[in-house]
């Protein structure tokens, strides 16, 4: 579903926030990042100073300063020391505002009180906004700053020591603004005691850390449509006991909460007019909350929506509860019961519902749009899960691919009901006690999209030579491992060869059997719609081969010797040892094909293979077209990581340059590092005739500011590609002799293809040489052979979905065409 929250406009400091820069771009959720302090205050955003890290106006001196940098949850903050609006710091940042409209700016903050000196240093921490006209620098020790909107005291403070309570968000008053105001944003504490130190600039140790801040519209796009719990009677009510919150709520109002298992109720009422809407709803999150707070919604009385959100995340962000379809004007009537809420003992937050038009979004052309979910994403709460699948769907994505085998461990239950396929691998401890697999498949099978189990296949060790559990791969197989070429001394290999950990073996029949069962084994306990492979290939080498070549285990050279007749340490440039490779990978590819075949010919198989085409066949030995000519795999998404576009497409060309068929094409894209450019990215691979992409990983996106561009490229939405070769067989094709426009120089042919997609085949004209191969798309096609002497004729072959060779042949009586 799509969800209609207010936009906003980033603006952090590397975007430089000019007059000049481009339009702003629309978030889905509501909240923007502003300034993160990363990348400091461009001069011209700010009436003086220069634009270093952290620069702002340090109203205590005079002077610009840089306010210390330190951590809040880890990520970079500011630090301040100061008191107060007169002496604290401030930023202006020019036409931040993108629209007319009601909004507040908010941040989340930690104070940290020195005990050693006070107990209780900090008697306030403040946030303030000046706009427009109000947005001014001050002149040269003014007695106070312009008039601001502040929350002033904050009652998340105790009388005693503040530090353990951790990072904690404050929030203006609504305020409003006018597109293209300025914006001047203040922080300042109230130092209840202790000495100032000119030297430190601190008052005796105790200050406040500031994280991102976030500019909020909070303006509905129907006010008559929201209630909140500050409105009262007769549009909120309530029934039992309930308690007003120690924070701010929804639009610097204030909040309501109970405790799960109370008999008491929050009930919203809106009369609405005919109409579709989502119903939302907002609160602020905490780890207190409960994990399913029971909401139910009734229209003029009868039952229509009954469901339960995780109020642990989403902090005074919209949540979606249903779609509501009016036919005449009606009452809407929203309920929150603590009673049959969950689990006991956590409370439930009551603060505003309002009801957003919907607008059924465009349907785009069929395309793959996966999210990658890696074991570093929070898969390990049930709760977390849930707002992932939500967000993604709201993104439009139509498929996840889940990290269900990281480094030769589970995010799965290994044999969970049928153990055909033997399974003794450990559990994922980034997994905890869920689940993984069976809660992304459902929920994400519920909100309409497609779940592949991402499976790491030869790399088993995260960056380590060792594993403790006994029943890893590495301590129950330890003669699996490659071995690498040691410059002509073969060595099993170690994270000195490749710092990125232990890999097995791929031209061992037994490794290749293994995999294969561990997919079978997935397959066949969990409701997947195909799986994904990853490190798929031989480790990097550094695109070296002397130095760093692998794939020297014993057996794998005897294997060789055997099949190719030779003798010897196999020199890193034989030809047929770079071959020998490639198969190794091509046959794991094809065994795994196979073993899903036989649990279900409509599970799909694709593969994430090496982005920079030459070194993937070459050095990794990843002959990714050949697995699609093959019908080894249904697809591949190659890993084209750049931040150049220009590059980027150079690479796109290449790739489609190797493949012609009809099997899916995809690109994964980098999205975990700064400065891409994704929207253009993914565009480029449209324009390029791919089938889509992945962008990696969804849980680098959101900091880098990339889901946007998700909002840009993926405006409407689509299904994934139609596969129409699974479960399929091979109609034979047809050849047809047709009139030439010379038939003395060339005849031309008819390939009539019956099948629904494109059907790789070899032509020639008997006694003559080359051979010519072509994708036969569906339908009629046609091919041109040399005229030779006497009768021509073409022969044309092809394999069935069997493999077994098939053919035809044609006579031409050279006819020329009128």
């Amino acid at each position: 579903m799509q969800r209609h929250s207010a936009g906003g406009l980033v603006l952090l400091a590397a975007f430089s926030c000019r007059s000049d820069d481009p339009e702003p771009v629309a978030f889905r959720d509501m909240g923007m990042v502003v300034e993160s302090f990363e990348g400091g205050v461009f001069a011209d955003n700010h009436p003086e100073g220069a634009g270093v890290y952290g620069t702002w106006y340090d109203a205590t001196n005079d002077t610009f300063g840089t306010p210390s940098a330190a951590s809040l949850d880890g990520a970079p903050a500011m630090r301040i020391d100061d008191g107060g609006f007169t002496n604290g710091v401030y930023a202006i940042f020019s036409g931040a505002i993108p629209a007319a409209g009601t909004y507040v700016v908010r941040a989340p903050i930690h104070v940290v009180e020195d005990t050693a000196t006070t107990f209780d240093a900090i008697d306030a921490y403040q946030l303030g906004v000046a706009v427009g006209g109000d947005a001014l620098h001050r002149d040269p020790n003014p007695s106070d700053l312009a008039p601001l909107f502040s929350v002033g005291d904050h009652p998340g403070l105790t009388d005693g020591d503040d530090t353990a309570l951790g990072p904690q968000t404050v929030q203006t008053a609504v305020f409003e603004a006018q597109a293209g105001d300025d914006l001047l944003i203040a922080l300042g504490t109230d130092v209840g005691s202790g000495d100032w130190s000119q030297a430190s600039g601190a008052w005796s140790g105790a200050h406040v850390l500031v994280g991102a801040i976030e500019l909020v519209p909070v303006e509905a796009p129907n006010p008559g449509l929201l209630v909140d719990n500050d409105d009262g009677p007769p549009a909120y009510t309530e029934t039992g006991s309930w308690s007003v919150g120690g924070a701010l709520g929804y639009a610097g109002g204030t909040y309501r909460y109970s405790a799960v298992n109370n008999p008491a109720t929050a009930t919203w009422s809106i009369t609405a007019p005919a109409g579709t809407y989502e119903v939302e709803t907002i609160y602020r999150a905490g780890a207190n909350r409960a994990s399913a707070a029971q909401y139910s919604v009734t229209v003029d009385g009868v039952p229509t929506i009954s469901t339960t959100v995780d109020q642990r995340f989403q902090d005074l962000s919209w949540v979606e509860l249903g779609v509501l379809d009016l036919a005449a004007e009606a009452q809407v009537v929203v309920t929150l019961d603590a009673a049959t809420s969950e689990p006991e003992p956590s409370v439930v937050i009551a603060d505003a519902i309002r009801l957003v038009e919907f607008e059924v979004p465009p349907v785009d052309p069929p395309e793959l749009r996966l999210a990658a979910i890696t074991v570093f994403d929070p898969v390990d709460d049930i709760g977390a899960i849930a707002v992932l699948v939500d967000q993604l769907a709201d993104l439009h994505y139509n498929a996840i691919a889940i990290h269900t085998r990281y480094r030769g461990d589970a995010t799965y239950i290994p044999n969970k009901y049928d153990a055909t396929y033997p399974n003794a691998e450990p559990r994922s401890p980034q997994a905890g006690n869920v689940d993984v697999l069976e809660e992304f498949t459902t929920r994400a099978h519920d909100a309409g999209m497609q779940v592949y189990a991402y499976v790491n296949t030869h790399l088993v060790t995260d960056g380590a030579d060792a594993v403790a559990a006994p029943a890893h791969v590495v301590n129950a197989h330890p003669d699996w491992r490659t071995w690498a070429y040691g410059g002509g001394i073969p060595t099993v290999q170690t994270t000195l060869e490749d710092g990125e950990g232990l890999w097995l073996e791929p031209a061992l029949p037994a490794v290749r059997a293994y995999l294969a069962d561990i997919v079978g084994d997935i397959a066949l306990n969990y409701a997947i719609d195909g799986v994904i492979l990853d490190r798929i290939r031989y480790p990097q080498t550094s695109f070296t081969r002397e130095n760093a070549d692998f794939g020297y285990h014993p057996d794998a050279i005897d294997a060789f010797h055997e099949e190719y007749d030779e003798v010897g340490l196999p020199d890193p440039y034989d030809p047929n040892w770079i071959e020998f490779r490639q198969l190794a990978i091509t046959d794991t590819v094809d065994a795994i094909y196979d073993r899903l075949r036989e649990i279900d010919e409509q599970l799909v198989l694709l593969a994430y293979p090496i982005g920079r085409f030459d070194d993937a066949i070459d050095f990794n030995y990843q002959d990714w077209p050949q697995w699609l000519r093959g019908r080894h795999i249904d697809g591949v998404l190659p890993q084209i990581y750049t931040s150049d576009n220009l590059l980027l497409g150079d690479r796109l060309a290449q790739h489609a340059m190797a493949y012609g068929g009809d099997r899916l094409l995809g690109v994964t894209l980098n999205s975990f590092s700064a400065g891409i450019d994704v929207a253009g990215q993914i565009e480029l691979a449209r324009a390029a005739g791919f089938d889509g992409a992945s962008p990696f990983r969804h849980g680098t996106m959101g900091p880098l500011g990339y889901l946007d561009d998700l909002e840009l490229a993926w405006d409407g939405v689509a299904e994934p590609p139609v596969m129409p070769w699974k479960g399929a067989s091979i109609d034979p094709l047809g050849l047809t002799a047709v009139c030439s426009v010379e038939p003395d120089v060339q005849r031309r042919w008819r390939i009539d293809n019956p099948n629904a997609w494109a059907i790789e085949a070899t032509y020639w004209r008997l006694g003559a040489w080359p051979l010519d191969t072509v994708f036969a798309p569906s339908g009629e096609s046609f091919v041109l052979t040399d005229t030779g002497p006497g009768w021509n004729v073409a022969v044309m072959i092809w394999t069935d979905e069997n493999d077994r060779l098939q053919w035809t042949a044609q006579l031409s009586w050279g006819e020329a065409c009128p």
